[in-house]
């Protein structure tokens, strides 16, 4: 068995900023020769934690199978007592994974890491807001613009360890150790991603719009300071939100906008006037007359001279918190 070790010099407050880290954090992932618990064999543990300024990672390096066990037991044995994992996705795959070996090694587990905090299971409700293709951890990095040596996934390697035990070398133990180091490293990295649950909640700062013949242009600073700029096409508003700035167009009709109802379940939309009406006014009219409306179709016109910068300010805080 290997043991590697890496340092580097983080900035832990500005981490903080975007997660609650606490004193026994361990960042945790692992590299197996398939997805099988029963069948397939752990061959790297990597561990990161935090110490001072530095994030320091350890990594555990099974150099055949048949030091998988070896490798278990010295992990278990180098994490402090009641450590809180973090892993990514590691609810589904790197703890019930390491839960079976401990099984089939006869309970070698028998220290306190009892809680475990996974980070894809966390952020899976920005997926839609952040219109990502997919929420595997290096689709999260590249939208954070973290930067990678490494340019395999974990399935790919299964081929480059089957070699490396036949004919080790120095270019295939680099290629297995690189992507679990930049694994348990973008972990740390990719906190930043919950910066962006507070979108639902923010002020301004400053604000300002400029009303168009059939637009309206506005513009403004906010308290959120996003690590990366996204675009938001929703309730006829278009915004970008770049760090702590906020600009975009909602289109005007005839000089007046659209305001849209969060809940359509709550309306009615009349057939014939082409409008949506409460639903609890609906009681005494024909059924035939009304339908539920579309999520489209769930708004009423606000004239021009009701439209002033503290009105549009409030428009675009109940459209976040919404999403």
């Amino acid at each position: 068995m290997k043991i590697f070790n890496f340092e580097t010099k983080i900035d832990i407050i500005s981490i903080k900023q975007y997660f609650e880290l606490r004193e026994n954090d361990i960042f945790f992932d692992i590299e197996t020769t398939g997805l099988s618990r029963k069948y397939s064999h752990i061959y790297m543990i990597g561990i990161g934690k935090i110490e001072n300024e530095s994030y320091k990672i350890t990594q555990f390096f099974a150099e055949t199978v048949l030091e998988e066990r070896k490798v278990i037991e010295t992990f278990l044995t180098s994490i402090p007592e009641y450590s809180r994992l973090i892993t990514y996705n590691g609810d589904r795959f790197d703890l019930p994974f390491v839960a079976e070996k401990n099984e089939q090694f006869q309970n070698m587990l028998n220290n306190g890491f009892i809680s475990s905090f996974d980070i894809y299971k966390a952020i899976k409700p920005l997926k839609s807001l952040l219109k990502l293709p997919a929420l595997k951890q290096k689709n999260i990095e590249v939208f954070l613009g973290i930067n990678r040596e490494d340019k395999f996934d974990g399935g790919k390697l299964i081929k480059v360890y089957e070699e490396y035990q036949k004919r080790p070398d120095d270019e295939n133990e680099h290629l297995l150790i690189i992507h679990n180091r930049e694994d348990v490293y973008g972990m740390l990295m990719l906190l930043k991603i919950f910066k962006y649950f507070q979108i639902k909640k923010f002020n301004f700062t400053n604000f300002s719009m400029i009303k168009e013949l059939d637009e309206i242009i506005f513009r403004g600073s906010t308290d959120l300071d996003l690590p990366t700029a996204i675009r938001i096409d929703h309730n006829d508003m278009y915004i970008i939100l770049d760090k702590n700035i906020i600009k975009g167009i909602c289109p005007l009709y005839d000089g007046r906008m659209k305001h849209f109802f969060p809940n359509i379940n709550d309306y009615v939309y009349l057939i014939d006037e082409e409008k949506i009406i409460p639903k609890v006014l609906s009681s005494g009219i024909n059924a035939e007359r009304y339908r539920k409306p579309t999520k489209d179709e769930c708004f009423i016109y606000v004239e021009n001279e009701k439209i002033n910068d503290s009105f549009l300010e409030n428009e675009i805080k109940n459209l976040f918190s919404g999403i």
